[in-house]
């Protein structure tokens, strides 16, 4: 099963109704998320920094948002003929409440953008915003493909050389991160990690498959693990972030 099976979708097969610009602004209702796949958790993680979820478990959260996980091996009919045809995820529901209209939106990271901008209005500056836009392309350009290479790898002989692009993708990410951290832009959690610590928060499934560890002898590697290690101990990547475990037996299809 590829990485592609949970990635945030391009299409609905469900029609939008007409959108006058003049009515009330609309109200995210339902939230269709996988607590497995990466993309979806930008949007929890979005929602958790602001404060409306503490969770990832199905129910209602915050200002009547519902969160509701989709089984990517097992998905319901419903969902395939009222949401979206590809079964992907992240998915949003919003509704107008002047007509009773609803839209549904998708693609993670505008998503997550969209409930941040409803939930938390972001007080970065153009240079922060800029700032964290190289650290999410460079993990996205370098880091999320050579770690799905390396977990894909089932070639024992041919594993070194995708461990080998891991590191280098790192060596990418590294010089994007702020040079004293803990965080990407420096001592705060930023909108670089709602984009980009999902991805980090999956390295110990590759240390379980693959016996990957965080070299230390480069200033790079060192950088990398203390915003490794800054991440996983914040409490909004811990209320969103699914067990080791779990994670570990999701992936096995796709390591093994």
């Amino acid at each position: 099963m590829s990485c592609f099976s949970c990635r945030s979708a391009t299409w609905t097969n469900r029609p939008c109704n007409a959108i006058d610009d003049n009515m009330t602004q609309p109200v995210p209702t339902r939230l269709f998320i996988s607590r497995m796949c990466p993309y979806a958790q930008r949007t929890t993680l979005a929602l958790a920094d602001a404060g409306v979820i503490d969770g990832i478990q199905d129910g209602k959260y915050g200002d009547g948002l519902e969160l509701i996980h989709i089984d990517l091996r097992n998905k319901p009919q419903w969902y395939l003929d009222e949401i979206n045809l590809k079964g992907k995820v992240p998915a949003l529901e919003i509704s107008f409440p002047d007509t009773g209209a609803t839209r549904i939106l998708l693609e993670s990271a505008p998503l997550a953008q969209y409930l941040a901008d409803t939930f938390r209005p972001s007080a970065m500056t153009p240079l922060q915003r800029f700032d964290a836009a190289m650290v999410t392309d460079a993990m996205g350009s370098h880091f999320v493909p050579a770690f799905y290479g390396l977990i894909r790898e089932k070639d024992p002989e041919k594993q070194p050389e995708a461990t080998a692009k891991l590191l280098e993708a790192i060596r990418t990410v590294a010089p994007t991160l702020h040079p004293d951290g803990p965080f990407a832009l420096g001592d705060a959690f930023s909108w670089a990690e709602v984009m980009s610590a999902s991805f980090l928060m999956r390295l110990p499934v590759l240390k379980h498959y693959r016996d990957f560890d965080m070299p230390t002898d480069e200033p790079a590697f060192e950088r990398f693990q203390q915003w490794i290690d800054a991440v996983s101990a914040h409490p909004t990547v811990q209320a969103t972030t699914a067990s080791v475990d779990d994670l570990v037996e999701f992936y096995k299809v796709m390591a093994v």
